[in-house]
């Protein structure tokens, strides 16, 4: 007697990713933060092997310092610096190290891109305390050399 088979066979597949991050990657949702050649193996519609190899290199984010938290008076001038080792920009329009006039409290963040084009971020707080209402009382006029007292 003999004996007639179908027989389909569904091949394995075999993929390789290359991938560049900065700090962390997700890669078949496992998190790797450590450059290296990976391997995960899958199963296909089919229910075969699917292999995956990832060759990855994770650059890392940079540390930089921002001037401490500073409390001046509404209208005073402040420069901020942020130094390390990238490109420096701050928000709200500010220049690093240069002057201007602080307006209200708030929290200027500096952003710091390092030669992989990775991003640090720090910030520091201005508080601004406004200017107090003085009332010297009525006006006078006073001779030169005489003295008079405010209340």
């Amino acid at each position: 007697s003999i004996v007639t088979m179908d027989m389909t066979i569904n091949n394995s597949i075999a993929t390789t990713d290359s991938l560049v991050a900065c700090d962390s990657a997700v890669w078949n949702d496992n998190i790797y933060t450590i450059t290296g050649e990976y391997t995960d193996t899958l199963q296909t519609i089919n229910g075969c092997d699917s292999i995956m190899y990832l060759n990855l290199t994770i650059n890392y984010s940079t540390p930089f310092s921002v001037s401490s938290d500073t409390a001046l008076c509404f209208g005073e001038l402040v420069t901020l610096n942020a130094a390390g080792v990238g490109t420096i920009i701050w928000d709200n329009g500010v220049i690093n190290g240069q002057l201007f006039v602080v307006d209200s409290t708030r929290l200027y963040t500096a952003q710091m891109t390092n030669q992989y084009g990775c991003l640090s971020y720090d910030s520091t707080q201005i508080t601004v305390f406004n200017l107090p209402n003085i009332d010297a009382g009525i006006s006078q006029t006073i001779c030169s050399g005489r003295e008079h007292e405010l209340y």
